[in-house]
């Protein structure tokens, strides 16, 4: 099925059970400030150490995520055909999965974390990946084993 070809029902469905997927074997504080960026924009420095690796970055809700990543798609493929066929798709995610939360209508578990500006530390090297300009980056909150607040420089 093309990107194009999915209805909104659909994507409702999908959104819906994917956002349902609880992560109980995540950090409650972890999980308590990645509600505050999705539900109140909440955007903080954090550090998380995830398969021995350190992740850096400032943490965003999803919707400033799918935002990101629908404009570097666009960006990075000259706002081709195909680049708007795949904005289109994170686009309808995008306001699929944030219908079917409110303020009044309590949201599931969060399964993932969204972070901008990311840069990755690896035991053994001195510097960050990227070197220049960090990344926008999306992780299961169950595989984050620790973190603090703040960012590390690259």
């Amino acid at each position: 099925m093309e990107a194009n070809q999915i209805d909104n029902a659909t994507l409702n469905e999908l959104a819906f059970h994917n956002a349902n997927i609880g992560e109980p074997m995540s950090d409650w504080m972890l999980r308590y400030l990645v509600d505050m960026a999705n539900l109140q924009e909440l955007q903080i420095g954090l550090t998380l150490l995830v398969d021995g690796m350190l992740v850096s970055g400032t943490l965003i809700g999803g919707q400033a995520y799918f935002a990101g990543i629908t404009q570097t798609i666009s960006s990075a493929m000259c706002d081709s055909p195909e680049a708007t066929a795949v904005t289109d798709l994170f686009e309808k995610v995008n306001r699929a999965v944030h219908a079917e939360t409110s303020p009044e209508k309590p949201s599931p578990p969060p399964a993932y974390i969204h972070m901008k500006d990311t840069y990755f530390f690896q035991p053994g090297n001195t510097g960050s990946t990227p070197s220049s300009q960090g990344v926008l980056w999306r992780g299961k909150l169950s595989q984050v084993s620790g973190f603090f607040f703040g960012n590390l420089t690259a």
